[in-house]
């Protein structure tokens, strides 16, 4: 997978490390971090990564440990839903032009950020494919986290780069 970036886009990312005294090493997308716990997490079908932000989200398929769809969608948060939709019409159709039997259905579906609930993603997900998805809290992917004060969305892109090191 390659991506892309202006020159002069980096060139700000490393200007303001520096100020910090911080030198970057590798830069990557949030939902690269994310991502890992669906890797570490193996599932006999397709992963979905749906993580969010205040412009939009990103939405990931995994199949196996290979990306399948990747795709950054900028909308309101009243379009979220309706984008959501389409991506899985696109997922679905993809799956029925591959010729894919239901051994590789999307069969998980983890919820980071904003945008979109978990209960909600699901409920979209069984609409439009079809089948349950299993949604994925922290305690699914093996990270407890102790009370109230750390929440999964805040820490998962940073806690899944530290799993790259094991």
């Amino acid at each position: 997978m390659v991506i892309g970036i202006k020159k002069e886009i980096l060139a700000e990312y490393e200007g303001v490390l520096a100020s910090l005294g911080w030198r970057a090493g590798l830069i990557l997308p949030r939902h690269f971090g994310e991502s890992q716990w669906l890797l570490r997490n193996g599932s006999a079908g397709d992963s979905l990564l749906l993580s969010g932000s205040t412009e939009g989200f990103t939405a990931l398929i995994l199949r196996g440990k290979y990306p399948l769809i990747v795709r950054t969608v900028h909308c309101t948060e009243q379009e979220c839903e309706d984008e959501f939709y389409r991506l899985l019409l696109f997922y679905r159709d993809r799956r029925s032009a591959d010729g894919r039997d239901d051994s590789v259905a999307l069969t998980r579906l983890m919820v980071v950020g904003e945008g979109l609930s978990r209960r909600r993603a699901g409920e979209i997900v069984k609409e439009t494919i079809g089948s349950e998805v299993a949604t994925l809290e922290a305690e699914d992917l093996g990270l407890m986290l102790p009370g109230r004060e750390l929440s999964f969305d805040s820490i998962a892109a940073p806690a899944g780069l530290a799993t790259l090191s094991f």
